[in-house]
């Protein structure tokens, strides 16, 4: 009967049909909260912690892509599948390839290309579920990596001086060396060793050491399962490719979001901050948008000047900060954190003493002209971050453009901490 689902429908369609129907619109949502809940977090941290915690965010936030992309491709796929259904249904004798348009060669092109319904059904069918077996197990190939940054993670928050590079090389060789080289060895001489000896059964040991480590039980029947039905070239380059595609691409997009790039081809008009010829919304309160509320960037509360103060807030950036502190004011990155014995008197002029530094470094200039103020410490409401707030009097500015100009601390690593920082050039009217 044409209306009937065909014999070898895989019988758990309905459940998988269930599942990604009632999922994916709610994984709509969870990619912007997921980002809401760690880019504060990450805004947070500096140094070693910081990067490690970013790429620990980068498994996680591949894997709720993954998961997203495996329910939409499902859903995509079996739309197709119940497309061709009612289409068998409704012209159960196929396509009549004698009422084609056009000459004697595109119709016997034509008949040589047609494909019976039945055959296109079971094969969406069969796609169908190996994608969803795909997803679930890419998943799981995405997190399982975040198992062994954790380790990192806390190594850095205990040790903050660790370098990170050679720290992940070491951890990854220490963790995944013997399984190569077993591997290695059972490849290029497993066939030559006893099962029974010494060798293959230490070898055996510790390939299923890793196994187990690595895959869960319902992993492993799915990847021995597509990787020799599939093939095991087939399945490790599609595999592998995905996996490394969506790590790629949600890594892009972060670091575009936290950095304020943007795709496009602007090389007629540059846009940077260190000219001051540029009204970037990261510079202004009220044009910031969600993402730039992460970047640690200065800004002031809008491009005209509105009463006789000009509000400036600088970030504080844990690892640019710190590092020009302990360069620049030793004798205070000594007495950090300040002690909370201290008396009145003492706090009081050792916090003025902090922010006298804060002041140094920030090398605030209106117009060309230093500006001699000392910050105050201020949360910001929107992110909850801590930055530094220069409240400079603008009563004897002219009416027109002014240019707002601080320093550009340098990264103690990527940059070069010996040479002149940068400048912020903010450019604002009154």
């Amino acid at each position: 009967m044409p209306d009937t689902l065909p014999a070898r429908t895989t019988p758990t369609w309905e459940m998988e049909m269930l599942l990604s129907g009632a999922t994916v619109f709610g994984l709509l949502q969870l990619p912007a909260a997921l980002n809401a809940m760690i880019e504060p977090v990450l805004a947070r941290l500096g140094g070693g912690v910081g990067l490690v915690a970013s790429i620990l965010t980068v498994y996680l936030g591949a894997a709720v892509y993954l998961l997203l992309a495996t329910f939409v491709g499902h859903l995509v796929i079996r739309g197709f599948w119940i497309a061709l259904l009612g289409l068998r249904s409704v012209f159960p004798e196929g396509p009549d390839l004698d009422k084609l348009r056009g000459g004697p060669i595109s119709r016997h092109v034509a008949r040589r290309n047609a494909v019976r319904t039945e055959d296109e059904i079971e094969r969406l069918d069969n796609l169908a579920t190996i994608v969803f077996m795909f997803g679930a197990m890419a998943v799981v190939g995405a997190l399982v990596p975040g198992l062994f940054v954790l380790p990192m993670l806390l190594a850095t928050w205990l040790w903050p001086d660790l370098p990170v590079g050679p720290m992940m090389l070491v951890v990854f060789g220490v963790v995944f060396g013997p399984m190569a080289l077993v591997a290695t060895i059972d490849s290029l001489f497993g066939r030559h060793l006893d099962l029974n000896g010494r060798t293959a059964r230490a070898c055996a040991a510790i390939l299923t050491f890793y196994q187990r480590l690595t895959q869960t039980r319902f992993t492993n029947a799915l990847t021995t399962t597509l990787m020799t039905r599939l093939g095991f070239g087939r399945f490790m380059v599609v595999y592998m490719g995905v996996l490394f595609a969506v790590l790629l691409v949600y890594g892009l997009d972060s670091g575009m979001r936290r950095s304020g790039a943007a795709i496009g081809d602007y090389t007629a008009i540059p846009a940077d901050a260190e000219r001051g010829y540029a009204v970037l919304p990261q510079h202004y309160r009220d044009q910031r948008r969600d993402g730039d509320r992460l970047q640690r960037v200065p800004f002031l509360d809008s491009t005209v000047l509105k009463g006789d103060w000009l509000r400036l807030v600088v970030p504080f950036h844990p690892t640019r900060h710190e590092a020009a502190i302990e360069r620049q004011c030793p004798e205070i990155w000594a007495n950090l954190p300040l002690s909370d014995a201290l008396e009145a008197a003492a706090a009081d002029a050792a916090l003025r003493d902090l922010l006298a530094c804060y002041r140094d470094l920030a090398a605030i200039h209106v117009d060309g002209q230093p500006v001699d103020v000392l910050p105050d410490i201020v949360v910001l409401p929107d992110t909850r971050l801590r930055g530094l707030q220069f409240m400079i009097d603008a009563r004897d500015l002219a009416p027109g453009r002014h240019l707002v100009q601080t320093a550009m601390l340098p990264h103690p690593e990527k940059d070069d901490a010996g040479a002149k920082p940068a400048s912020y050039r903010i450019p604002f009217w009154k």
